[in-house]
């Protein structure tokens, strides 16, 4: 990994779409190197609801992704002690959340990037998992 960008970004991953890939190709065109930390369960309680699918489906399904380089467990909303372990030179993750978004400062105190890369807000799993209750789908099955 010598002269090489690494880039690290955190996802809760569930019911991944659009916007996740969206998000994870911003932070890998940042570097030659993406890292991604899926959010375990746990993790995600501490700030929203109890995730469809579960961490192993969810790291898999991100792993697909061609310009994903690696998949890790991420604990906690705080990616802090994932970012000590992996070391990488930019932390990323959607303008949906202040500029102090979990780790940010952390990368900012050791002299490293911490960027806030465009959100997308057509699509959530909390919005396809109102939709699917809402439809006739959710009613006939």
């Amino acid at each position: 990994m010598k002269g090489k960008t690494k880039v690290y970004t955190y996802v809760a991953g569930d019911l991944p779409h659009r916007g996740h890939k969206r998000a994870l190709e911003q932070a890998k065109a940042l570097g030659d190197y993406l890292i991604v930390g899926v959010i375990t369960d746990k993790g995600i309680a501490q700030y929203k609801h109890e995730p469809v699918m579960s961490l192993d489906e969810r790291m898999e399904l991100i792993k697909a992704w061609w310009f994903v380089d690696e998949v890790v467990a991420q604990e906690e909303l705080d990616p802090v002690p994932n970012l000590i372990k992996y070391k990488p030179d930019i932390l990323t993750h959607g303008d949906d959340w202040e500029e102090d978004f979990p780790g940010a400062r952390y990368m900012r105190s050791i002299g490293k990037k911490a960027i806030r890369t465009h959100y997308y807000k057509g699509q959530s799993t909390s919005k396809i998992i109102e939709r699917i209750k809402n439809s006739d789908f959710h009613k006939t099955h």
